[in-house]
């Protein structure tokens, strides 16, 4: 089944998880399509986004997980945006996305992204260098 969560408006930081996923011990979500966009006032900057695997998560602010398709049941991953406190990121791998802030960026994932498997790991989506400006991050993930 396929879910869709979006962060909505958060102001974006060096190293700051826009939005995340989270698996559960039995579940591990597979991400599909990443879609960011700074919705802030943008100039002709460059922001840098990570896609990467977490193996611990972090505390940040609960999202809603819609399903695509309305007959299907309730999503078992959780999500969550804007973190305080940031999720622990593997020290290897990850998509880095370059992305000027005029543009959107539409990501199809070519492969099976998946985290490791455990109660609290999943897949973040964080700025890692940039300006402090609003960006808006919607990710579709099946489970």
């Amino acid at each position: 089944m396929q879910y869709s969560v979006t962060s909505g408006d958060v102001t974006g930081a060096a190293a700051k998880t826009i939005l995340a996923i989270i698996g559960t011990a039995a579940r591990r979500p597979r991400l599909i399509q990443v879609i960011i966009g700074c919705s802030g006032a943008p100039a002709d900057n460059v922001a840098k986004f990570r896609i990467q695997q977490f193996t611990a998560d972090g505390t940040g602010t609960g999202v809603t997980v819609e399903s695509v398709d309305g007959g299907d049941g309730a999503a078992l991953c959780t999500a969550k945006m804007n973190y305080t406190v940031e999720p622990t990121y593997r020290a290897t791998g990850g998509l880095v996305i370059p992305l000027n802030q005029r543009a959107t960026m539409v990501y199809n994932v070519p492969v099976a992204y998946m985290p490791p498997i455990g109660a609290a790991a999943g897949i973040g989506i964080q700025m890692v260098a940039g300006p402090a400006l609003a960006y808006n991050v919607t990710a579709i993930f099946e489970e």
